[in-house]
């Protein structure tokens, strides 16, 4: 499996600095299976993470977004990975423009909320005598014949040069802010350890402490 990405790097704002750690794929852990990711767009990302970022991108925060939800829900069923990589893809739905692949090695997961003409993702099966391959792109490649648009807002499956699975991402918090919903997400599931609900904990009072200066600032 070949996961690769030409990365045209933000050259203003919080995420201009180019580096290494800013290169794509990103590469993370999760119990004892190796990740890797891939990210085209742009997405905003205000919620933190317990799994703090090497670089400064947004493509790496989700990334490890994505980890924490991996290693928090203890997934390991091809369902269960599916329902964590929908969980934070929904988060950011609506936060600009989400391409992306993702793979534990077995599995490539992919997804785009963008029509493929706008901008988003085509994938095509090939065969060649007893041998099969899936490649997904921004753009078709060597012929346009063959390929099929990946439809916004759904998270495909495969493995072994095939589409296996697909399921419609549900937008978890549609028309509104990530800031201002991280603090009224709800606890994390009781399988959390005390430790992550401790820290998750801080995170919400953090960021309600943040909301309640910009209000007493707007009063003023």
């Amino acid at each position: 499996m070949v996961i690769g990405h030409v990365r045209l790097g933000t050259t203003s704002g919080k995420w201009s600095l180019r580096s290494t750690t800013n290169a794509h794929p990103f590469l993370f852990r999760v119990g004892e299976a190796d990740w890797a990711g891939a990210h085209n767009g742009y997405i905003r990302m205000g919620s933190p993470t317990f799994r703090r970022p090497e670089g400064t991108t947004d493509s790496e925060a989700f990334f490890c977004a994505m980890a924490d939800e991996l290693e928090t829900s203890k997934a390991k069923l091809t369902e269960e990975k599916m329902d964590a990589v929908c969980r934070v893809a929904g988060k950011y739905q609506n936060s600009g423009k989400l391409n992306f692949l993702l793979s534990d090695g077995e599995n490539l997961f992919f997804s785009a909320n963008h029509p493929a003409a706008a901008g988003g993702l085509y994938f095509r099966e090939v065969k060649r005598s007893d041998q099969r391959a899936l490649i997904v792109a921004t753009r078709p490649l060597f012929t346009e014949e063959g390929w099929e648009e990946a439809k916004p807002g759904w998270l495909y499956v495969a493995r072994e040069g095939r589409v296996v699975k697909k399921r419609r991402i549900v937008p978890a918090f549609a028309g509104k802010t990530q800031l201002t919903m991280f603090a009224r997400e709800e606890e994390p599931r009781a399988a959390a350890s005390q430790e992550r609900k401790r820290r998750y904990r801080s995170y919400i009072d953090y960021w309600e402490e943040q909301v309640a200066k910009k209000k007493v600032a707007n009063c003023h």
